[in-house]
């Protein structure tokens, strides 16, 4: 099966996270989360073999050294994570895992991950089988103890109607059953977690908007989305060169339909630029979860970031995230509209 966002790919000596809808013919886009380490701390339950998690910026050296052919610019002036397909021992599939779960869990975070879904499930209306798990519980790489929880759901409009009943549980403090909101002392973990370039009160006017987070017993539950295979038709393969390094703008979101994706995207008309050209802003991304589902449609946002443009559509994006910790580089809402 062709990986989806999200999915999980095993090979002899690491575990990678798939990061994109669409592949190069020759592999698949994804970044290595796990490293086999005889010394490692954490075990794998169906082999029982040992693995450390690795950084991002350690992930690219290790494979440098051992597996230079993954390390390649593929997409324009940057360098992906290219998995061979036949370097693919398992490929994991987040609905398939919580499939087994909600059957039979076989641990305490496990058993948190199936009530979490159960009971957005029947809050939100959505069919258990649009949920999935993705994150360390997907390769039964976690500590029941001490992991949070990252759930999937399939589909936009399921997705929305899971962010509904998590502002619902916002609204009131807590669910029907064991979810509830993040408390204050939670937030401040997740910021620093996250470490973005806005300050601690401007992170959390963000966040409690978006309903994307919520608390299982006591762990934080990041809600994820996947599209459906049916909402991919304007996917394509994508390549860019970058115009300019540094750039800010404020721009007006007229559409933010697709604001928790990956990247999160929002259709933009700029309203003031510092590009020297003045170049015309289409559209803004996130490659960091940090900024997704940000902003919302008829808000005025102003962005700080890279200048790129699509080679084979010439459209110009502005992208947030160009590295991993995003130094020098937000998302704000000037105008608030909700």
């Amino acid at each position: 099966m062709y990986p989806m966002l999200r999915d999980f790919l095993v090979t002899e000596d690491a575990v990678f996270s798939v990061i994109s809808y669409v592949h190069p013919e020759d592999g698949f886009l994804a970044l290595m989360r796990y490293v086999k380490d005889p010394e490692g701390d954490r075990i794998r339950r169906p082999t029982g073999e040992r693995y450390r998690k690795v950084s991002f910026e350690e992930s690219f050296e290790i494979l440098r050294e051992r597996h230079p052919e993954y390390v390649r610019k593929v997409r324009g002036d940057f360098y992906d994570q290219v998995v061979p397909p036949e370097d693919v021992v398992e490929h994991l599939h987040p609905r398939d895992r919580m499939e087994r779960i909600l059957e039979e869990p076989r641990d305490d975070l496990e058993e948190m991950a199936a009530r979490a879904v159960l009971e957005l499930a029947e809050d939100s209306g959505v069919p258990e089988s649009r949920f999935g798990v993705t994150g360390s519980l997907l390769p039964e790489l976690h500590d029941p103890a001490e992991s949070d929880l990252d759930l999937v759901v399939y589909g936009v409009q399921e997705f929305l109607a899971v962010r509904d009943a998590i502002l619902r549980i916002q609204e009131t403090g807590e669910g029907r059953d064991l979810l509830r909101a993040l408390d204050y002392d939670q937030w401040e973990r997740v910021y620093r977690r996250r470490s973005p370039e806005l300050d601690f009160e401007e992170f959390l006017r963000h966040e409690l908007r978006k309903g994307n987070r919520v608390v299982i017993g006591d762990r934080v539950c990041d809600v994820l989305l996947v599209r459906d295979e049916s909402e991919l038709s304007d996917v394509r393969w994508e390549e860019f060169e970058t115009v300019e390094e540094n750039v800010r703008l404020v721009c007006e979101v007229l559409d933010d339909s697709l604001a928790f994706d990956y990247p999160a995207r929002w259709r933009v008309e700029a309203v003031e630029s510092d590009t020297e050209e003045g170049y015309e802003v289409t559209e803004v991304r996130s490659y960091t979860h940090t900024y997704v589902g940000q902003a919302f449609e008829g808000e005025v946002i102003e962005v700080s970031g890279k200048l790129e443009r699509e080679r084979n559509s010439g459209e110009l994006i502005a992208i947030v995230g160009s590295s991993r910790e995003a130094e020098g580089e937000w998302i704000r809402v000037l105008k608030d509209q909700r």
